[in-house]
């Protein structure tokens, strides 16, 4: 392809005719990005040969190409320009794919031939007909069924025509009215079917223009026999519309026989060597190979045959520009879905004509920021007609045409086109239809020196000790702190300042450390995860005694959820060398030991659009030492040490600083094994060069040995005060490590270079974190961390200073923060479409907590900080987004996806109190998600938890915030489910107690224990068809039971499912709102004992309805409904389930009896025991039922004489095995002192 100058490129800009603007589609690895390349380089663009800045520039611009095609089949090529909007290096992810469709009119969908049409690119086809663009279809990697699945031309066919069925279904489900049949059909030549990598393509046009003469017959007409059941009778040549012949002969389809066999038979011939056929085949086609050409073998071949024939770029363009709408047929039917204003004013009217002498609209889809000033902003002119120092109003997402917010009056400065390799600013006119770029000012702040971080550890591994070693860093000391500082550090979240080298030329760089886990809240798993939703990193504290605990195992489960990069700090390292008295080697093992046991997780869990995340000591990301003592170290800090030594880059050393490295002092070399040439066992280079040293310093002090700890000190160069020269064993230890290997100093260099900044973070989490649409300005703003884009913040965490006010604390992930500003405030059960949970309201005071003291601030704040907000409690809830974007949706709350298991009743002593009771119990429920706030029938108010340290925490909590009220708490109850063992017994039927003429027929079935926990855990979609593809691919279920789910329950969210299984019932669909909730309200409240059912799914049968509407109303139905499903459960040997922890502990070798015997007493059951590697500790983990729980740690202490002290969480629900119906059975009387509890009668319902 010739190369093309600017002026014949504008020249062509003016024929609004032949403008394509396209987008391209595909799932991953399904070929899109192979086609992109093998048009560019037809268009004379090579990507290998570019740089890394024409390289950055693809990946944000939109591609204008120039081709040239004879369409009218006349000998009279035209020139056309293909505006590339999907850019050739962005990686071919749908979700990525679809941001410039608002500026596409045509869309290329690619699909691979063998994994056929998946769900990514289902949802977005619905996208593309909302946004009315025309699609054409590319089936790729059609090369695999011929070479490597071996199929015949009819199977070929059959999956083809699979795969253009299952896209026509959506296109017809969501096209809409005014718009054109967009039916894919290949006989019209919208479906191109070929391999990319190979380079060839065909369409059925294609080969109807090739057979056209043979047969003597119009291309067109004959186009439309080379697909569907249209089979060529050669003795008589008729065509058939069945396979039968005259003479009995199968006859082949037109498509296989004319357009497939021909293609796999010159494939085959030539991947099978057989020159001779190939020679044959390559003469009839009229295809010549050069000398260099002919001299290939094998796909080498293949390729150069192939891409002569049926050449995939010009297959591509001639069916994109032949079947893809210019702007001018577009805009016709897109105007009244793209403008948003009257659909009849001057505006609409020329969007719609696509008119250049019309107003000037244009439409910014990208920006590429090529500098801390400057951007370039890709976008689309609909209307008019651009021009160099034109006067325009640059109108923002949130402007409004009635007032003047978020509008700028400037004048066009450069334009620019993205064509070939480079950007090239033009002087003259650009007419509507065609992309452009401005460039323009780009006020930015640095985001590069914030780290977001939250610090996780099990209880007494050492993380507060850590915090306040930081702490005391920033200059600030807890010790120092007032009752009133405590309260506000327990919620807020802490901004500290540090300095830093990171480039080590001797210049500080200023880094902020939002501390989000707060320094005064205990350091239970359970209350460091609260603030990880608002943090990009996250510091993991284990002991190095007690090792990975259950607690840290399930929360990295939850961090690798929410897309959290971990840095690890391996604590009481110190216990190793002077209590455990552990050789070097035997401590490197444990180190290893952990370290695997936390990557294990990490790569389990990892989500494939992060970047590894698996934790390695010789990149610097895991810390060794003791938070007590005040030391701790990396790989990279003593690589720097040694560099000098070893004549070497530090980079390249700290790589011998971890796994099996060995360094031979006499000749100087490293080595993978112990063994030197001499004989001599060589230490590994972690051990030899790092911990011999530290154990070396620290038992010279430790036993007094004076002479050693001054050579040491003169070596490293650390110089003691008079005061600190005269301390003496643990005393000195601390002196001298905060020195030479200060803790507070690692753990902060770690963290500033291994964790991410909110504008490196925001880029892979935004997937996860925002709820509305990926491809809108809101989610793009928080992805790209724009300063300048609409305003996003999500609360995390809620202080009460008042009785109506408190401080909101939470992070800006979008926009600036201003005095003033108009803001919508959106609960966690805000939804779009309605108004609820949603407030209007202008902000007020922001606050930072920074050293000791919450400080009011006046100025604006960028995003990828934290702040507070000082309102009214009754709006600033947990889990709330703010914004002031109109259509912006919420930042995904964190949920506790463990149901509780345990309750207690509270009520205040003075009746007068109890309006301030209920008050405190809708606060405490809000900032405090480990628990539940429940009112039963029976008036009583419940708190319950996950277990009775959650209780015990929560009623403190409250008890703080009633300021003296008197409270009484009843003992713990324990929370049962009910459920099914078997099929029901019989076919239920339940009749209308008003008119007894409505019937309706059940069954109950249990639901896979599997299936339980993944509905639990929020892993079975909403989306009906992704719901029925898990169901079916995951769970043996029935195609037909999956697509007729009508409802989960209680709540659409719990393990219980609902199934309509009647065929062909008459006012079914009349029916159904009242069948839905009957059942939420029979799943809440089981037959048995009024507790949840769980694992229950119901198939409704069949129904005999009235035909009077009023006697088939809402409340027979209800009434009815809940009487089946109540039959349906005790038909289908109903039980219960109790609640089971699971705990571990940590104990002594010499005390295990009585971990033993505390189990034995309690009905715990033991499941996995070990003894800690180089420890006299064994960690033994067992199921306790929660029944059994309570006072278990108490009993526990006195029976180990206090030395261990257990972890517990919820695990599972077990079934129990005894028949509630047994007369004198333990169930029985379970049951009936629970009705009792909640004012039922005693007696158990009948199961007749």
């Amino acid at each position: 392809m010739a190369n093309i100058t600017y002026n014949q490129l504008l020249e062509q800009m003016e024929n609004q005719s032949n403008i394509r603007n396209i987008s391209v589609i595909s799932q991953i690895d399904h070929g899109k990005q192979t086609l992109i390349d093998r048009m560019l380089r037809r268009a004379g663009i090579n990507l290998m040969d570019q740089s890394r800045e024409e390289i950055m520039i693809n990946k944000c611009a939109n591609l204008s190409l120039y081709y040239q095609y004879d369409r009218q089949l006349n000998g009279t090529n035209e020139s056309f320009i293909l505006n590339l909007i999907d850019p050739p290096q962005i990686p071919n992810l749908c979700s990525d794919s679809i941001l410039g469709l608002r500026i596409s009119d045509g869309v290329l969908i690619v699909v691979d031939y063998v994994e056929g049409v998946c769900t990514q690119i289902q949802s977005t086809l619905q996208l593309i007909m909302k946004e009315k663009i025309k699609p054409v279809l590319m089936i790729n990697k059609l090369d695999r069924a011929i070479l490597e699945l071996q199929q015949d031309g009819e199977t070929i066919y059959q999956s083809l025509v699979e795969i253009i069925e299952r896209i026509n279904v959506i296109l017809y489900t969501y096209q809409q009215d005014d718009m054109v049949d967009l039916l894919i059909k290949p006989e019209e030549g919208r479906v191109s079917f070929g391999s990319g990598k190979e380079g060839w393509a065909f369409t059925c046009c294609q080969f109807s223009e090739l057979y056209a003469s043979k047969f003597n017959t119009e291309s067109k007409k004959l186009q439309e026999k080379f697909w569907g059941d249209n089979y060529f009778e050669t003795e008589t040549k008729c065509w058939k519309k069945d396979n039968n012949s005259n003479t009995g002969k199968e006859l082949k389809r037109a498509f296989v026989a004319f357009i497939l066999d021909p293609i796999c038979k010159i494939v085959k011939a030539i991947m099978d060597g057989n020159i001779e056929v190939v020679k044959k085949m390559l003469n009839s086609l009229k295809i010549e190979l050069n000398e260099e050409e002919s001299n290939l073998v094998g796909k080498s071949l293949l390729q150069a045959v192939m891409s002569k024939w049926l050449n995939v770029a010009d297959n591509l363009i001639q069916m994109i520009i032949l079947h893809l709408p210019s702007p001018k047929q577009a805009q016709k039917y897109r105007t009244s879905y793209l403008y948003e204003g009257s659909q009849i004013n001057d505006v609409a009217q020329s969007i719609r004509d696509c008119n250049p002498k019309g107003p000037l609209v244009i439409f910014i889809s990208n920006i590429l920021y090529v500098g801390r000033e400057k951007s370039i902003a890709f976008g689309r002119i609909f209307s008019g007609t651009i021009k160099l120092d034109q006067k325009i109003r640059i109108m923002g997402p949130n402007f409004k045409p009635s007032s003047k917010e978020d509008m700028f009056i400037r004048q066009i400065g450069r334009v620019v086109l993205m064509t070939s390799k480079r950007i090239g600013c033009i002087e003259s006119d650009i007419p509507c239809g065609n992309l452009i770029g401005l460039i323009g000012d780009q006020q930015m702040e640095n985001q590069s020196n914030i780290r977001n971080i939250s610090v996780i550890s099990q209880i007494d591994h050492g993380k507060q000790t850590l915090i306040d070693r930081m702490l005391r860093r920033a200059g600030i000391n807890l010790m120092d702190q007032s009752r009133e500082e405590i309260m506000i550090n327990k919620c807020a979240n802490l901004s500290l300042y540090y300095q830093y080298d990171r480039q080590l030329n001797g210049t500080n760089e200023s880094f902020i450390l939002n501390l989000i886990d707060p320094p005064q809240i205990p350091n239970l798993c359970s209350d460091s995860i609260l603030g990880l939703r608002i943090s990009d990193g996250v510091l993991i504290v284990v002991d190095y005694v007690e090792g990975v605990c259950t607690q840290i195992q399930s929360t990295l489960q939850l961090i690798m959820k929410e897309k959290i990069k971990p840095v690890l700090m391996i604590n009481k390292l110190d216990r190793a060398i002077l209590e455990l008295q552990q050789d070097g080697e035997t401590i490197y093992q444990s180190l290893v030991e952990i370290i695997e046991r936390i990557n294990v997780i990490l790569y389990t869990y990892q989500q494939d659009d992060m970047v590894d995340l698996l934790i390695k000591p010789e990149e610097g990301r895991v810390s060794f030492g003791s938070g007590k003592e005040g030391w701790a170290f990396t790989c990279c800090q003593f690589s720097e040490l040694y560099a000098s030594k070893f004549n070497t880059e530090s980079k390249k050393l700290q790589e011998k600083f971890w796994g099996d490295n060995y360094f031979e002092t006499e000749t100087k070399c490293w080595k993978k094994d112990n063994n030197s040439n001499t004989g001599k066992e060589l230490k590994r280079a972690f051990v030899a060069f790092i911990l011999d040293p530290i154990c070396k310093i620290v038992k010279a002090i430790m036993d007094g040995n004076i002479e050693v700890v001054k050579k040491m000190l003169n070596s490293l160069k650390i110089e003691l005060n008079e005061e600190e020269s005269n301390l003496v064993g643990k005393s000195l230890l601390q002196a001298v490590m905060s020195k030479w290997l200060n803790v507070a100093d690692n753990l902060i260099q770690m963290i500033i270079l291994h964790l991410p900044s909110p504008k490196q973070a925001q880029k892979y989490r935004t997937s996860y974190l925002y709820e509305g649409s990926q491809i809108n300005d809101v989610a793009q703003s928080i992805r790209d961390c724009n300063p300048k884009g609409p305003l996003v913040i999500f609360i995390s965490n809620i202080l009460y200073v008042g009785r109506e006010k408190s401080i909101a604390f939470g992070r800006i992930f979008s926009g600036t923060i201003k005095l003033d500003q108009k803001i919508r405030i959106m609960g966690p059960n805000f939804k779009p479409s309605s108004k609820e949970d949603m407030f209007i309201r202008q902000i007020g005071r922001v606050v930072l907590m920074t050293s000791k003291r919450i400080g009011c601030i006046e100025s604006d704040i960028p995003c990828g900080n934290l702040i507070g907000l000082i309102g009214d409690c009754h709006m600033l809830t947990h889990s709330s987004t703010i914004s002031d974007h109109p259509e912006c949706h919420l930042i995904r709350s964190i949920k506790c996806y463990v149901s509780p298991v345990v309750k207690v009743s509270v009520q205040t002593k003075k009746p007068q109190d109890l309006p301030k009771l209920l008050e405190r119990l809708r606060l405490l429920a809000q900032t405090n998600q480990m628990i539940e706030y429940s009112v039963e029938d029976s008036g009583q108010h419940f708190i319950g938890g996950r277990s009775d340290l959650d209780i015990e925490i929560a009623l403190n909590e409250l008890q703080t915030y009633l300021n003296g009220v008197e409270i009484i708490k009843s003992d713990p109850i324990v929370i049962y489910k009910e459920t099914i063992t078997s099929h029901s017994k019989v076919v239920c039927m339940a009749q209308s107690t008003q008119n007894q003429n409505d019937r309706l027929y059940a069954q109950a079935v249990p639901v896979n224990e599997n299936l339980q926990i993944a509905i639990e855990k929020g892993l079975i979609t909403n989306n009906y068809r992704s719901r029925a593809n898990i169901l079916i691919n995951e769970y043996d279920w029935n195609k037909d039971d999956a697509l007729k789910i009508w409802a989960f329950g209680p709540d659409d969210i719990s393990p219980n499912i609902l199934c309509n299984h009647s065929t062909a019932v008459e006012y079914m669909n009349e029916i159904r709102e009242s069948m839905e909730f009957a059942w939420q309200i029979s799943t809440k409240e089981g037959a048995l004992c009024s507790e949840n059912l769980r694992g229950v799914r119901v198939n409704i049968l069949d129904c005999v309805l009235q035909a009077d509407t009023i006697q088939r109303g809402g409340p027979q139905i209800i009434q009815t409904a809940r009487r089946l499903y109540s039959v349906c459960e005790l038909t289908a040997d109903p039980r219960l389930q109790e609640p089971i922890l699971l705990t571990e502990v940590s104990v002594p070798n010499q005390v295990t009896a009585g971990v033993y015997q505390c189990l034995s007493m309690r009905q715990g059951i033991i499941i996995e025991e070990e003894q800690i590697i180089g420890t006299q500790l064994t960690r033994i983990k067992s199921y306790l039922p929660v029944t059994q729980s309570f006072g278990f740690a108490t009993q526990l202490r006195v029976l180990t004489q206090g030395q261990a002290y257990p972890t517990c969480q919820f695990d599972h629900w077990a079934i129990i095995n005894s028949d509630p119906f047994e007369l004198g059975s333990s169930t029985k009387q379970l049951v009936q002192s629970i009705r009792k509890r909640k004012g039922l009668e005693i007696q158990l319902p009948n199961q007749e």
